[in-house]
């Protein structure tokens, strides 16, 4: 935008064709921007309500809510991995759609992150029933994995093994946090150097 901004200003001949891709692409990129933000108070707004008594859920189609959440996943980080999504026929579950995508953006996120620089990242999502009653997520990586040391906190708020302006160490904790208001339970099995998977699991739509 900056080149048309100066064409226009110095009254050099405009490529008309390109400069409305150009004004398309930042269109799209602005309604993406309003969009997530919007998400964003949806999920502060809905995460103080959903424990109480006669708040309204929808019904969430498990991989419809994977194939929203690639939207929160910045395209910097999108770029550097490898997004395999196994298993549709996951029963649908109840909850917020938004904070169950934000959930699923997060574990993903962390999955890239975990593949040290210089190599691809290989991330699987895996849907399927889990306990009984129970429909399961899984989010597994090939990265460096956590000791046990790291597992005891990776729920902490404010824990991160990331350097410093890197990360906050909320993404875990509210993974958490949205989990636990919908009723399920999240978790992780890992062994250092050969990468991480996250169990969620989440009670079934009546």
């Amino acid at each position: 935008m900056a080149r048309i901004r100066d064409q226009l200003r110095s009254g050099e001949p405009l490529d008309r064709e390109a400069a409305a891709r150009r004004l398309d692409e930042v269109l799209d990129a602005l309604d993406d921007a309003a969009s997530g933000e919007q998400r964003v108070a949806t999920i502060v707004k809905d995460l103080t309500l959903l424990g109480r008594s006669g708040v309204r859920k929808d019904r969430v189609v498990l991989a419809q809510m994977v194939k929203g959440a690639m939207r929160w996943v910045p395209s910097s980080l999108l770029q550097r991995a490898g997004i395999q999504v196994q298993g549709g026929g996951a029963p649908d579950v109840d909850g917020s759609p938004g904070q169950l995508e934000q959930v699923v953006a997060n574990l993903i996120v962390n999955a890239i992150h975990a593949t040290p620089e210089g190599r691809s990242a290989l991330v699987r999502v895996r849907l399927g029933e889990g306990a009984p009653g129970f429909s399961r997520l899984e989010v597994a990586d090939d990265g460096v994995g956590m000791t046990p040391e790291v597992m005891a906190r990776m729920f902490d708020p404010f824990f991160t093994t990331r350097g410093v302006g890197q990360g906050m160490g909320l993404g875990l904790a509210i993974c958490h946090a949205i989990v636990t208001a919908h009723g399920g339970t999240i978790s992780a099995t890992s062994q250092p150097g050969k990468g991480t998977t996250f169990q969620v699991d989440l009670p079934q739509a009546a």
